[in-house]
């Protein structure tokens, strides 16, 4: 019995001792891409373009239509635009940091990559398990928004979308979304870029309209005040919106398949980054000029405020735009989640198949 417990020691002293010699160690950046090299190679199919308009989807999904909301009748009323112009900062300097890394080490995986090269392979595994955990519930959040705004697009109850079998539901349009998605990406990066390019334009059509058709409404004593909760309620309200800013570091997964990754890179994170502030800015000044902040509906602020300007009619367009963004984002959320996986594979912490090119549908990861 005493020689099993020593044996029994003996490997744990073992096993710790290998874990402190894996675990902790910070390998350079060259190491780094050699261990990333190893696997199938991806396509270098990716320009500024692709990418800023991936980030585009990736950022913009439906939050905004519904966060916009909240955070300016709970918290910060018409400043709600100060709440987001906070978050934007925020977020554009994490936005710099994931550039910066993205350019140097131009490999599928992004912050898993980052956080190896500076805290050593345990504190990157952890960083990986949070992010196949982000994009599998990002994922499975927003397909189950697909199935919302798919009723509302067309008028009818969304209960008669979902089979219902004693405890459990099956969300039909959100499980087709999922699997639209995946074919679209299995197919190749460029056909999956080429299709975000045109659901992400017309995304973007779609907002400019709200804007175009909410902006003529507009009162100038709806903004007044402008700060009634204050600057605590601004930034509170910038913890809030703080959501409608991620995505953009889908964009630094896919660096290995980036023709020129220095230069396009940055281009494609700050860019996006950017274009969505801008249009965020302009949405806030939108809904707390055609109503005053107090009585902006919590749940479809957007459609809610366009009836109230006897334009009911528009509720259609929000809920197409937010079903464009729920795409869009759906779409980002799988094609990051493979990459993560492709990364874990080089690096041994999973099975090795995970880094295998199914070449005959040409596809990518």
């Amino acid at each position: 019995m005493g020689g099993m417990l020593e044996r029994i020691k003996a490997r744990l002293r073992s096993t710790w001792t290998k874990f402190r010699s894996k675990a902790f160690v910070v390998r350079s950046m060259e190491e780094q891409k050699d261990r990333s090299a190893s696997g199938a190679e991806m396509h270098k199919v990716l320009g500024p373009f692709s990418l800023v308009m991936l980030g585009i989807g990736c950022i913009i999904g439906a939050g905004v239509f519904v966060l916009t909301g909240v955070a300016a009748r709970k918290y910060a009323g018409p400043a709600v635009v100060l709440s987001y112009a906070l978050s934007a900062l925020t977020a554009m300097l994490t936005a710099f940091c994931y550039a910066e890394y993205a350019a140097e080490l131009p490999v599928a995986g992004g912050a898993f990559n980052y956080v190896s090269m500076t805290f050593g392979e345990f504190a990157a595994w952890v960083t990986a398990c949070d992010l196949v955990l982000e994009y599998t519930l990002s994922a499975a959040a927003v397909a189950k928004g697909f199935t919302a705004y798919t009723a509302a697009l067309l008028g009818v109850n969304v209960k008669y979308l979902r089979l219902q079998a004693s405890v459990l539901t099956l969300d039909v349009p959100a499980a087709g979304a999922v699997v639209l998605m995946s074919l679209i990406l299995m197919r190749s990066t460029a056909d999956s870029a080429l299709f975000n390019i045109l659901v992400t334009g017309l995304n973007l059509l779609l907002i400019l309209f709200v804007l175009g058709a909410g902006f003529p409404f507009a009162k100038e004593e709806n903004y007044h005040p402008f700060a009634p909760f204050g600057m605590r309620g601004v930034f509170t309200g910038a913890s809030v919106v703080f959501f409608s800013f991620i995505g953009f570091d889908t964009v630094a997964t896919a660096a290995e398949e980036v023709t020129n990754p220095g230069r396009d890179l940055p281009i494609g994170i700050v860019g996006s980054l950017s274009i969505c502030t801008v249009l965020y800015v302009l949405m806030c000044l939108a809904i707390t000029g055609m109503q005053s902040y107090s009585v902006i509906d919590l749940d479809a602020p957007f459609a809610a405020a366009f009836t109230a300007v006897g334009q009911g009619w528009a509720q259609r367009v929000v809920a197409a735009g937010a079903l464009t963004g729920i795409i869009t984002s759906l779409l980002g959320s799988l094609l990051g989640q493979a990459r993560i996986y492709v990364t874990l594979g080089r690096q041994a912490l999973a099975p090795a198949w995970l880094t295998t090119c199914v070449t005959q549908w040409q596809a990518n990861s």
